[in-house]
């Protein structure tokens, strides 16, 4: 298993890999260093893939989509990242074979199968260099859908039909702006280190959907059900669960705080990073007092501060270290957390508790738990703007967009037509007129390569066919390219426009 993943999400693997392990396979979880006690105390075999988990976190917070925004590049971060991602998509390759440089002695290890989630991004690469199967799993949704839209885009439409499309077309722009961002340091590893030929980002996009590679999503379909139009390749097959209330010894202050009263509420955010943690900090205490209640804060990630955590009172305990969600949700009347799949799963599994999503951050706008299934349990997704983009983004999209209205209105040069297309308001009309330009822009290019030089020769005869032959071949040509460019640039256009909407508000 070959994961890039955080605390929470590792859990669920582990826990899967034993399950595995006892139906006689031998399983390795190839993942960063922090997590190998995780493993090998799970009674697993463990690879360092390299990475921080934390850093990681911080980066896809600041950077959504992995292209890098402009303060990375200023600040050093942005190739800092891509020096990581190369270390990393070296060493999932080599944790397919190699031996574990911190586990001398134990047997050797030749994979026969790759289990990854997206966010290694190494996986289809390794599985088609070694010619092995791969087998995509996640906690969270990244086949494309009608449904429900990508959970790290925000979509607002009212009518039904358009939200559909822009649902679908959100997972391809999510893939687009990965591939902006590691597209290079990828096709360096596929040509240099794995032989592979390069791949263009029309070729790369959707790849493992074309692949039709096998998707085992661990999230119960009572909260997701599985879609109409995902495949028999895609599974969605419930959470699961690694035991580790059982024999957990708690410190004795965290035991004496839960029986000093009535049972708390327990509020954290895990890797969640927060722009203005002084802020959040305060109105959670400031709501903890006026309810009269007690509560649990844990810090997290980058998340609440933890000063005035710790000086908030009698009333609340600042949790500092790890406590096994099973043992600790049996415990407390209530949780506030950030919807991960960590705390999902066992907030979920536990009868006694009452599961409330994230709900009071105003900048976080983060899973509104795939937009539909978690949202019939007791919750209320927080408002506010995700920062899709940033000011490298703007420029890329400006570009986009110059380019493809240059080449959209090409036949006008030529004494052709052109299609007007609806103006883009947001990131939803941006993603349906860019489908319906790439759409309209393949239709209009395969039609007129055959249907111009019959126009031409009603105009003028067998001359006018031979230019109608010249222009239906310059259509054939223009015309798809202009839709493509479109079907990138209209999405990131609207998603700009949506932004700054949010930020004005």
């Amino acid at each position: 298993m070959v994961l890039n993943i955080c605390k929470g999400d590792v859990q669920s693997y582990i826990a899967l890999g034993q399950q595995l392990q006892e139906y006689g396979h031998t399983v390795r979880i190839s993942t960063h260093e922090a997590f190998r006690s995780l493993a090998k105390n799970a009674g697993l075999m463990f690879f360092n893939i390299g990475g921080d988990p934390n850093e990681f976190a911080v980066y896809v917070d600041r950077n959504p989509g992995l292209a890098p925004g402009a303060d990375s590049f200023k600040n050093g971060v942005a190739g800092k990242n891509q020096q990581v991602v190369a270390e990393m998509l070296d060493r999932c390759l080599l944790s397919c074979y190699a031996e574990d440089e911190d586990a001398r002695g134990e047997p050797g290890f030749a994979a026969d199968l790759i289990i990854s989630n997206p966010p290694t991004f190494a996986h289809i690469h390794c599985a088609e260099a070694l010619g092995i199967p791969l087998h995509l799993s996640s906690v969270m949704p990244w086949s494309p859908t009608a449904a429900f839209p990508h959970p790290l885009v925000n979509i607002k439409q009212n009518d039904e039909a358009d939200s559909r499309m822009a649902n679908y077309y959100s997972y391809k722009l999510v893939d687009v702006m990965n591939w902006q961002g590691l597209g290079r340091t990828i096709n360096k590893f596929r040509t240099k280190r794995l032989g592979l030929e390069y791949l263009s980002t029309q070729s790369a996009v959707g790849i493992t959907e074309r692949a039709s590679v096998p998707w085992t999503y661990c999230v119960s379909p009572t909260v997701v059900p599985k879609p109409a139009d995902w495949m028999s390749n895609i599974d969605v097959t419930g959470y699961c669960f690694l035991n580790l209330a059982k024999g957990y010894d708690p410190p004795r202050d965290l035991i004496e705080f839960i029986e000093a009263g009535e049972p708390p509420i327990y509020i954290g955010f895990g890797s969640i990073v927060l722009d203005n943690s002084e802020n959040v900090t305060k109105s959670i205490i400031a709501a903890v007092s006026q309810a009269g209640v007690r509560a649990i804060i844990s810090t997290g990630l980058g998340g609440l501060d933890e000063v005035m955590a710790k000086a908030a009172g009698d009333d609340v305990f600042h949790l500092t270290y790890d406590v096994p969600h099973d043992w600790l949700f049996e415990r407390v009347c209530a949780v506030v957390h950030h919807g991960g799949a960590g705390s999902r799963e066992y907030d979920s599994h536990i009868g006694p508790v009452d599961p409330v999503s994230g709900t009071i951050l105003p900048g976080l706008k983060i899973l509104n738990d795939f937009g539909r299934g978690v949202a019939r349990l007791p919750s209320e997704p927080g408002k506010g703007a995700t920062k899709m983009l940033s000011a490298s983004t703007l420029g890329v999209q400006n570009t986009l967009q110059s380019a493809a209205e240059g080449m959209h209105n090409l036949p006008k040069v030529y004494g052709g037509e052109v299609r007007k297309h609806k103006k883009v308001t947001g990131i939803g009309s941006g993603l349906v007129q860019g489908g319906k330009g790439f759409a309209l822009g393949l239709y209009d290019g395969f039609s007129d390569f055959f249907m111009e030089p019959v126009r031409g020769f009603k105009r003028g005869g067998v001359l006018g066919a031979i230019g109608g032959v010249g222009i239906g071949a310059l259509n054939l040509t223009a015309k798809p390219t202009a839709g493509l460019m479109q079907a990138v640039s209209m999405p990131i256009e609207g998603a700009v426009k949506e932004v700054k909407s949010l930020l004005h508000r």
